[in-house]
């Protein structure tokens, strides 16, 4: 697969970002990502200046970024994609 939805800005405590996600899924189905990417300050704090990862590698948006990418990779992988 070389196309894909990411869902970002979501806040599990907000009924509405879950229900979104659960309408988003089912419309759209495996196109979109499985890792969902939190409301996180620190990507607000730090994102003109530096990578999130190398100021706070621990936070919410860094580790789901990290996942992300991983998730990439496999259904790249996956789909037996290669450099062109």
């Amino acid at each position: 697969m070389r196309d894909g939805v990411v869902l970002t800005k979501y806040d599990r405590r907000r009924g509405t970002d879950k229900r979104a996600v659960e309408l988003i899924r089912q419309g759209l189905g495996d196109v979109v990502m499985d890792t969902v990417i939190p409301t996180d300050v620190r990507l607000v704090e730090v994102a003109e200046t530096l990578d999130v990862s190398l100021w706070d590698g621990e936070s919410p948006g860094a580790v789901a970024y990290r996942a992300l990418t991983q998730e990439v990779v496999d259904r790249w992988l996956s789909d037996g994609m290669t450099r062109a």
